[in-house]
């Protein structure tokens, strides 16, 4: 006689899950804060899984490191919680950085599980590539040190640089007399001398003053018997926003001056300064000229332009 026997058997399969097979850190560099990743570790299969060991393999470099070691053995269950391995790339030596990071357990498939890891630690120099200028890389930042002759950094943005082209090779317009540039001489319509100039420059950080000198004829004689065309004025053709023209306009003889390097209503703020001449007098002025930025204002590498003119 026959007899059915019902039977049920129960295995367990338990299998090693992580979320990152391969690492890639960007490179960083040197003497900045380590930068770390967590590899996330569960059990995918059926039955408990145990893990024995977590180490670097024998051939990995000391850049790569297990700085919060799991507690040993450590038991998954299916359906739990994954647990955070972090894995780091330590800072303090240049060079690349290769490490296997090797996970010793019981999953099914029988072979320990491997993590791939790369990274590099590079200078200041090739971390913060700084167009036009050299780098600053203190307190794990990329910023700006210094810049190239003929160039500076408008929006202290490491990323673009020293961004904005300078007038002049960087021969740069100084804020006092001895250091400002000297135009020459505008006239009015009786004069020899030519009645505009221009003068086209930019501003290169913010405290950066340009002072320029004109001298105005008011010519005399027979000419101007039919009227005076004499006007010393100076104007802020174009400029950008928070860009301010101060001017001071004297009798001749004053020389350069007049003024000091701060701005002040009385003197600046206007986009034209003018002394009108009064018909039939000789009336030579000389013109003082600063162009710089209002307080807490935003640079940027757009030009000004100034015009100086003797006439009307």
């Amino acid at each position: 006689e026959l007899v059915g026997v019902e039977m049920s058997v129960v295995g367990t399969a338990p299998s090693l899950a992580i979320d990152q097979q391969t690492i890639a850190f960007e490179p960083i560099v040197r003497g900045w804060l380590p930068v770390a990743t967590n590899v996330l570790l569960s059990n995918s299969g059926s039955g408990e899984l145990v893990i024995t060991d977590i180490a670097l393999s024998f051939d990995s470099t000391p850049h790569i490191s297990l700085p919060s070691p799991l507690p040993m053995p450590m038991r998954l269950h299916p359906g739990e919680d994954q647990v955070a391995l972090e894995i780091q790339l330590d800072t303090a030596v240049l060079g690349q950085a290769r490490a296997t990071v090797v996970i010793e357990s019981d999953d099914i498939n029988g072979s320990p599980t491997t993590i791939d890891v790369a990274g590099e630690v590079v200078t200041c120099e090739r971390g913060c590539d700084v167009a036009n200028g050299e780098p600053s890389c203190g307190l794990g930042l990329c910023r700006v040190a210094q810049c190239e002759q003929g160039w500076h950094d408008a929006n202290d943005y490491a990323d673009d640089g020293c961004e904005c082209s300078e007038d002049r090779n960087g021969n740069d317009v100084g804020g006092v007399c001895t250091q400002g540039a000297d135009l020459g001489n505008v006239g009015d319509d009786c004069s020899d001398y030519t009645p505009r100039i221009t003068r086209e420059g930019t501003l290169h950080n913010q405290n950066d003053i340009d002072l320029y000198f004109v001298r105005a004829d008011d010519a005399s004689g027979f000419c101007d018997l039919t009227g005076d065309s004499f006007e010393a004025r100076v104007t802020l053709v174009s400029g950008p926003p928070g860009m301010a023209l101060c001017a001071v306009i004297r009798e001749t003889g004053a020389g350069c001056g007049g003024y000091t390097d701060f701005f002040d209503p009385s003197f600046c703020g206007q986009d034209s300064y003018v002394y009108e001449g009064g018909w039939g007098d000789e009336e030579d002025r000389e013109i003082t000229a600063w162009v710089l930025w209002r307080d807490d204002q935003s640079l940027s590498c757009e030009p000004y332009t100034l015009e100086f003119s003797g006439a009307e």
